[in-house]
């Protein structure tokens, strides 16, 4: 079961890493931050696009997103297919001081602990990272630490802690290590 998630994080490194300015390092505590003014201020936006669109809804989805697509009209779409948490990133080009600049940031982590069919948008990594920290500590619990856990695997508590989260309730966004989650 180990190898499966380990295979399942290399895909989705060489997925993410092939056309992207930011590689993945699963496993790793501190992770790099963006690498230029212009990455940094779109990963920014998209998490500011995304919290909107969370508290608007999806009659607000157009409206939430406008500057993000006008400051990046055209992006390839990737990401990674990892459980608990998948990453979407967007890559394209951005007009800067300094000229045109290639970014890639991460616009939505879906959190797909209720399931692939139910997944839960979250905007950003520290979100993405305490859900993810919060599953596997309670699936190791359950599991006695026998094996990895796998997607699908029951974690009620976690579940509500992330509903709890997009109702808007404070919960701990303490920065934690990701497996699945990187910049």
């Amino acid at each position: 079961m180990r190898a499966t998630i380990l295979v399942c994080l290399a895909i989705g490194a060489i997925a993410v890493g092939a056309g992207s300015a930011s590689a993945l390092h699963p496993l790793q505590g501190d992770l790099p931050g963006p690498q230029s003014h212009e990455e940094e201020m779109m990963q920014r936006l998209a998490e500011t696009s995304c919290l909107c669109e969370r508290r608007t809804g999806p009659s607000g989805k157009d409206a939430c997103w406008a500057a993000f697509h006008r400051k990046m009209p055209q992006s390839d779409v990737g990401g990674t297919a990892c459980a608990p948490v998948a990453q979407e990133e967007r890559c394209g080009t951005v007009k800067g001081p300094a000229g045109d600049s290639n970014v890639c940031v991460i616009v939505d982590y879906d959190y797909i602990g209720d399931g692939p069919d139910r997944p839960a948008h979250l905007c950003t990594r520290e979100e993405a990272m305490a859900a993810e920290a919060a599953w596997y500590d309670e699936a190791f619990a359950r599991n006695k630490g026998r094996d990895w856990p796998v997607a699908g695997f029951s974690t009620p508590r976690t579940n509500q802690m992330v509903r709890d989260l997009l109702a808007g309730k404070p919960i701990d966004l303490t920065p934690k290590r990701g497996v699945c989650t990187s910049s």
